[in-house]
């Protein structure tokens, strides 16, 4: 299986798939550095194969090809011959002499990664010079890493650029593939922003031909998003597991995210953990991190909390910056596991200090919640702020609330306000809500009803039962919009679903009445019952009245008052009304 040679970086690819590291754009290496490749398909084509003596006697006569041949021979120590650079410069020397493209390959590589000589990146520099000029694809590609990198050469980044696509144009598969990174996730020094998918799909489609299996990977990641190409999630899935089966670890991680979201694949959760446990094996940081968090939270696999800490442990020893949220999580005291403060600091510090928001965040809760003997707000925003210019929502979320209270710092609601529009324009549903709220209520911003509806439509579209359940009550009172009953019944059917408990009594109210049709006592009093289990007075309200009537079940005026008080000590005022005229013997009507 054939691969190009990337590095990883600190953050994950989020251009492609956010469970994968990326490549560098800037990665313009070979990967193995081996001097001379040979055509094992053209070797095992043929009938009769040379042994090293037919070599060199061909190279004895002037062949170049064979005089290369025994030049790697000699610089590698293979078939039986000694190590010895002098020779094998000796003959890749002859080699060019005849003008043999492949022998200034050969020789550039040798001043370019040493070994048995010292490095002389002028000298590579000069010999991939001579190969690409006369055409040779891998010397233009080697060419484009000396000029972007300034090794041998001063930096030229517009002829790197240059040589780059000659190369890739010209067929080298290596080339193509870092076209195809590049145009995907840009790279400042060449100029290129990155985004560019519909370039980066025709790269990473050559590539692929070529039998690079990261193009095949970043191509299926392309069908899989939509990204410059038509979104495809069948095809993007089916080429994801036969690279999955194959071995490529980046392609067994997306695959089980695949499984993990329903995305192109049935959801099934025990595949999920499948194959992110092949990829955990192979050293993949995040699917180690997705294996620990499936032990933690017993999804696809039996919970086993050490089974977690163990491979959470094994990604933060590899720098995976996520992993040390989810150990500082585990000592929580939510897990099993007696709380430890200071291994919870210990760890977010850590992942703090190597980039990661989520840590960064929980830092800010540990300050703001008082976990340090006193509350400290300064500090907190200090820890919000750098969660939040990292691009973690919540934590836009918090910096903006802070400057709405002014907590550590000077109050300033048109910055508070700027943080949520910060938040909700990465489409993250609790922060369009509470932009909604801003426009509604005129805080940091002039009011503006039209904008706060569109920001509560899109917060419900995206899941936020707060923006649902308000949308119901907007729609119910006729409050900016015309009243319309079926959607707010609607809306408070949803909201309820995703356990809002006022939603819950309002939707059990609309089938209390039966506005819709029949009346449906039994779903109204199992609504009230759960949002009465959360603690929602009017819930409790409710089932005191069904109890005072007889309504679905058995009149009943002492129950009805013990409920009545419930709904009295959570702040439902009615209450105290209907009580008083149950105990005096002359019940209030509703």
């Amino acid at each position: 299986m054939s691969q190009a040679t990337e590095k990883p970086v600190a953050t994950a690819a989020e251009s492609c798939d956010k469970a994968t590291a990326a490549p560098q754009a800037d990665d313009t290496s070979t990967g193995n550095g081996n001097l001379l490749t040979r055509d094992s398909s053209e070797a095992e084509a043929s009938e009769e194969e040379r042994d090293a003596q037919d070599i060199v006697a061909d190279a004895e006569r002037g062949d170049p090809k064979a005089q290369l041949e025994v030049a790697a021979m000699y610089w590698g120590g293979l078939d039986g011959f000694e190590p010895n650079p002098a020779r094998a410069f000796e003959w890749a020397h002859r080699a060019a002499a005849q003008n043999f493209i492949e022998a200034y390959v050969f020789i550039g590589k040798c001043y370019c990664y040493g070994g048995p000589i010292e490095p002389n990146p002028k000298k590579a520099f000069e010999y991939f010079s001579k190969g690409a000029e006369l055409g040779c694809p891998e010397s233009q590609f080697l060419l484009a890493r000396c000029y972007r990198n300034a090794e041998g050469v001063e930096q030229n980044t517009k002829l790197s650029l240059e040589w780059l696509r000659r190369s890739a144009t010209n067929g080298n598969e290596q080339a193509q593939f870092r076209l195809g990174v590049i145009y995907m996730l840009g790279d400042p020094l060449l100029g290129l922003e990155g985004e560019m998918y519909e370039e980066a799909v025709e790269w990473f489609t050559k590539a692929s031909e070529s039998g690079i299996d990261l193009a095949r990977f970043y191509l299926a990641c392309c069908y899989l998003e939509g990204w410059g190409t038509p979104k495809d999630v069948v095809r993007a899935t089916q080429m994801l597991a036969q690279l999955a089966e194959e071995g490529l670890d980046k392609a067994q991680n997306q695959l089980a995210d695949c499984y993990a979201s329903g995305k192109g694949v049935e959801k099934n959760h025990e595949l999920a953990f499948r194959w992110h446990l092949k990829a955990a094996a192979q050293r993949h940081a995040l699917s180690q991190v997705a294996v620990g968090k499936a032990y933690a939270a017993g999804v696809g696999v039996q919970r086993n909390v050490e089974d977690a800490i163990k491979w959470f442990e094994k990604a933060a020893d590899k720098g995976e910056a996520s992993a040390f949220a989810q150990l500082g999580q585990m000592y929580d005291g939510k897990h099993g596991i007696e709380a430890n403060p200071d291994r919870v600091h210990h760890y977010l510090t850590q992942g703090a200090l190597l980039g990661d928001p989520a840590c960064s965040f929980g830092l800010g809760q540990l300050y703001e919640l008082d976990q340090f003997g006193s509350v400290n707000h300064p500090r907190a925003l200090e820890m919000y702020l750098k969660a939040a210019q990292a691009g973690h929502p919540l934590a836009r979320i918090k910096v903006g609330v802070y400057y709405f209270e002014g907590l550590g710092v000077e109050a300033d609601p048109k910055h508070g306000f700027e943080w949520f529009v910060r938040a909700a324009q990465t489409g993250y549903p609790p922060a369009q809500h509470n932009l909604a709220l801003c426009y509604e209520l005129g805080r940091g911003v002039e009011r503006n009803i039209e904008q706060a509806l569109q920001w509560y439509r899109k917060a419900a579209a995206g899941g936020s039962s707060d923006a649902m359940y308000t949308l119901g009550v907007i729609y119910e009172r006729g409050e900016f919009v015309e009243q319309d009953l079926e959607q707010a019944f609607k809306f408070f059917a949803d909201a309820a679903d995703l356990g809002v408990p006022a939603a819950k009594v309002a939707f059990g109210k609309y089938l209390e009445s039966g506005v819709f049709g029949e009346p449906d006592l039994e779903g109204a009093y199992n609504c009230y019952q759960d949002a009465a289990e959360d603690g929602e007075g009017a819930a409790f309200y409710r089932l005191a009245l069904m109890h005072r009537d007889g309504r679905f079940i058995e009149k009943d005026l002492v129950k009805a008052k013990e409920l009545l008080r419930k709904a009295q000590e959570c702040g439902f005022e009615h209450a105290e009304v209907i009580l008083a005229g149950l105990e005096s013997g002359e019940p209030e009507t509703v």
